[in-house]
């Protein structure tokens, strides 16, 4: 995918006490990207900064908190609770001088208020952080087994934001997961000698383990090394061993693929980030490194770097901006532009229309197949690709795998996305059984495009039990035609 990206916004570091602070982890909601900062070295002391996005020509903090007595590592964003208004839950997380912390604040229309929230935790330094449904999970790091998972209840009640279980462990890295709901896939870094990948699965408990995995030990003991879960491929950046990247289905079977620290400058690989094309990886002073997001059984391939002054220890990317958290020397924000197709053309990027994964519903409590099949009733079953400046579509493919429950793909062209059919049959049907390995679906007969304005995708559970929710994933969409 060719793609060009463009320095649109640098936001200089806070400064505590005469202190240049340094950028170490950026996420983005919406229009807004939020920064974490702390001091390198033994003293403490960070910020977090609200960052507008709104307009790439007018870039601006909106709010910025200052911690003297405090440093901040990573932070998770609330986007499961809704508030009156604009405002936005967030949790930071890092240490003080009585250990590993987390802070609880809300942003209103991109100022920090005053409705602030500390939780102390067990351990050292607190390194990273997810929302789950019910749990907030952060991950502490250490050299001893005060260190490892440990989860608080975001549930309402007397519990609210109460340390509620422990999972102990050395050099406890990053937490990440493939979503937020009941049963999604977590997955956590450990580094050090005894450098894991442990899986869990997201609970209503404290913890529901699976399996430890280990992998090739992680000298830089006290490195920043995060992971990134996308298309089931777990993408871990190793600091001194580069990025490796595994699939999450078959852990064991270790790296389906890696490059090396040499290939990436020689610096440490601190972060990885993935968009709907493109992977980022933060490598520390060399820069940032940028490959094609690889198919599901496709080789790994670096297509570019971009030289920026200071040290890449996070980036983020969504909504086509790329933002390195960029150690002293700020915050580099950067914006992507991704060439349109020409004439003979192959579209590859795609929206949902409801979010989420393909999943069957429960309707009133069983599963309605006439419910699934009806477009207005489960938007949450659809991809569509717009289609209207194109004359012929010649070929439409995708890698799909699904679980638990046997899916059939039914191919649409629709003009209105608002007034889907509803009906079952389509211009092609692919029947998925269910499987954990990727296989490709190529449909090229009976695309008759007429008038249509777009392609659409969707998945409809075929043959499984009736009360057995299930995913089909679809990834690797395109589209070819002229």
């Amino acid at each position: 995918i060719d793609s060009e990206f463009t320095l649109v916004a640098q936001i200089e570091s806070p400064n505590i006490n005469g202190v240049t602070l340094s950028a170490t982890h950026v996420l983005i909601q919406g229009d807004q990207a939020y920064v974490t900062y702390h001091i390198a070295g033994d003293d403490y002391g960070g910020a977090v900064d609200v960052i507008n996005l709104s307009n790439e020509n007018s870039i601006e903090i909106t709010g910025q908190a200052l911690y003297t007595d405090t440093d901040f590592n990573a932070l998770a964003i609330d986007d499961l609770e809704d508030f009156d208004g604009n405002t936005q839950r967030i949790f930071l997380v890092g240490a003080n001088r009585k250990g590993a912390l987390v802070e609880k604040l809300h942003v209103t229309d991109g100022v920090i208020t005053q409705e602030t929230q500390s939780l102390q935790l067990e351990g050292v330094n607190a390194n990273s952080a997810i929302r789950t449904k019910q749990m907030l999970y952060v991950t502490v790091g250490g050299r001893d087994y005060s260190s490892g998972l440990q989860s608080i209840d975001l549930r309402s009640g007397n519990n609210f934001f109460t340390l509620n279980g422990r999972e102990s462990y050395p050099d406890a890295k990053f937490v990440a997961t493939t979503g937020t709901d009941i049963n999604d896939e977590m997955v956590v870094l450990r580094g050090g000698p005894g450098a894991a990948l442990e899986t869990y699965r997201v609970s209503s408990q404290p913890f529901k383990k699976e399996e430890s995995y280990s992998i090739q030990s992680i000298s830089t003991l006290d490195g920043k090394n995060a992971i990134n879960i996308q298309n089931d491929l777990v993408f871990v950046a190793m600091s001194e061993q580069g990025m490796k990247v595994y699939d999450l289905t078959n852990i064991g079977a270790g790296p389906r693929n890696e490059v090396s620290s040499s290939e990436l400058g020689g610096g440490y690989t601190n972060a990885v980030s993935t968009d709907d094309y493109h992977v980022y990886i933060a490598n520390g002073i060399s820069g940032l490194f940028v490959a094609d997001l690889p198919a599901p059984s496709g080789a790994f391939e670096l297509t570019g770097v971009l030289n920026l002054e200071g040290s890449a220890n996070y980036v983020t990317s969504d909504n086509n901006y790329v933002i390195v958290a960029n150690g002293t020397s700020g915050v580099q924000i950067l914006k992507r532009t991704t060439a349109a197709p020409a004439d003979n053309f192959t579209i590859e990027g795609f929206e949902r229309i409801g979010g989420g994964v393909f999943e069957s519903g429960l309707y009133g409590g069983n599963t309605d197949h006439n419910d699934m099949r009806n477009g207005n009733a489960n938007k949450m079953s659809h991809i569509y690709i717009p289609i209207e400046d194109y004359n012929q579509i010649s070929e439409i493919k995708f890698d799909v795998r699904s679980t638990t429950v046997d899916y059939q793909i039914f191919v649409e062209f629709v003009n209105n996305l608002n007034k889907l059919s509803g009906n079952q049959a389509g211009d092609g049907a692919i029947y998925v059984s269910k499987d954990r390995s990727y296989s490709t679906a190529t449909i090229n007969r009976n695309l008759n495009k007429n008038q249509a304005k777009y392609v659409l995708l969707r998945a409809v559970p075929g043959h499984g039990p009736d009360n057995v929710k299930g995913r089909a994933y679809l990834t690797n969409i395109s589209v070819t035609g002229n």
